[in-house]
């Protein structure tokens, strides 16, 4: 009873999806362990957001490196030139 009322609110978000994801639902813990972990398809989005967040990190890493030591060149000859004392 109470399962039925979860699928039949979970597909009103899903649409089709609960039907077929019905079917798919193991009874055991052994069998939910075994072949859940091989189907289940919710964790592909936050995955694929994690592999674009890593490669613009790696790419941010790398122009970092690439322009630190040139950019800390010229920070410290413009201070040196502000800070020349003038008479």
């Amino acid at each position: 009873m109470l399962r039925e009322k979860f699928f039949r609110m979970r597909g009103r978000f899903l649409g089709n999806r609960a039907v077929e994801t019905r079917n798919h639902l193991p009874n055991d813990m052994d069998s939910r362990v075994n072949s859940s972990a091989a189907r289940d398809e919710r964790g592909t989005a936050t995955v694929e957001y994690v592999v674009i967040l890593v490669s613009v990190a790696i790419l941010c890493v790398i122009a970092t490196v690439g322009l630190g030591p040139p950019l800390v060149r010229a920070f410290l000859a413009q201070t040196t030139w502000l800070l020349l004392p003038f008479p």
